[in-house]
């Protein structure tokens, strides 16, 4: 089954946070000396943590939709800001504000997917 492009009608806001951390093998000896590698082939993930600000009724449904039909363990393709091409990722968290105005804001948590999935 061919993976879905996540495309929200909106691109993210400007507080939006990119982390990225490298999973390292770290040996520690009694000297003082450390000994540092790389945890696996692909070591270095990203998360995005993503916020949509004054989105309408029907803007907030369709990217909490879309997230719900990922299950939290399907990966989807999307472009982070500033990239240029879209990766693999995961959604396993994302919260629902309701604001004045019926207005709303989401904000989500997504994790790089290395898995073979496409």
């Amino acid at each position: 089954m061919a993976l879905t492009t996540f495309t929200p009608t909106r691109t993210p806001s400007e507080n939006s946070i990119r982390d990225t951390t490298p999973k390292l093998l770290i040996a520690e000896f009694g000297d003082g000396y450390t000994q540092i590698t790389a945890d696996g082939t692909n070591h270095i993930r990203e998360t995005l943590r993503l916020t949509w600000q004054f989105l309408d009724v029907t803007e907030a449904d369709y990217i909490e939709d879309f997230f719900r039909a990922q299950g939290g363990h399907t990966p989807f393709y999307y472009t982070a800001p500033d990239d240029s091409t879209a990766k693999k990722w995961t959604c396993r968290k994302w919260n629902r504000t309701f604001q004045e105005n019926n207005r709303r804001t989401i904000t989500a948590e997504f994790t790089q997917d290395f898995s073979n999935a496409q």
